[in-house]
Parts: structure tokens; sequence; C-alpha cells
């Protein structure tokens, strides 16, 4: 019987305990995407600006001591429209130097308006 030397490494984040940044590196922000205009087309051409969850639950989200967020938009593959993401009817805000969690069920892909810096980070738990 032939043995196989290769190692299996999954390519998808599976289930997360700890934040997984979005941007792919930590400590690295996200690209602001300014509307959801911008957040359709780079989604079209592929650019940067538009982050996968892989499906995670939760959006961890940090801005810097200059930074803030004006709105998240979201993209669901099962409805393939994009939206502003509203948590009880209102808009995901955030001032300078501020830290929040917020639940993404179901959301495959996020993209942000934001002013300087945010870093954002996606887990199961």
């Amino acid at each position: 019987m032939a043995h196989d030397n290769t190692i299996f490494k999954n390519s998808s984040w599976g289930r997360t305990r700890g934040p997984k940044s979005l941007s792919g590196t930590n400590a690295l922000g996200v690209t602001d995407i300014g509307s959801v205009a911008n957040a359709k087309t780079a989604h079209d051409a592929g650019n940067v600006g538009v982050y996968k969850t892989q499906n995670q639950r939760f959006l961890h989200l940090t801005t810097d001591d200059d930074g803030a967020l004006a709105n998240i938009w979201v993209y669901m593959h099962a409805s393939g429209l994009w939206a502003e993401f509203k948590v009880g009817g209102a808009s995901v805000t955030m001032g300078n130097s501020e830290y929040k969690v917020v639940e993404i069920d179901g959301v495959d892909l996020v993209a942000f308006n934001i002013t300087t810096e945010l870093f954002a980070a996606a887990s199961t738990f």
C-alpha cells in the first residue's frame, strides 16, 4: 500500500473561536468602499474593498483614534443583492477608538464606508 505524504490544509476558515482578520493580515485595516454602488462595482470586478465573511457569525470592528464607520454594506449569494446592513432599523456606526461586535448571520460579503482606519475580523463564536 502506497503512503501519500501530502498534508491536507483547509482553504477556508471553518468554525473559528478567535476573530480572523477580513483583510487577511492581522493589524491591517479594511479599505473604504464609500457607497453601495462602489461595492457593486468592486464586487463585479473582483477588486479590493469587498471582503468574504465565509459565513461567520460575528463581525468584530475596531476604529483607530481618528477613525469612524458610517455604515456597512452586505451581500448574500442567495439574494444576489447588496444592501445596507442595519441593526434594529439603524445603520451600524462607530466613532473614534471604539470596538463593536455585530451579528451577521448569513452574510457572505461585506464592504465598509469609513474614514481613516477600521479593522474588521469575523468569528463563529
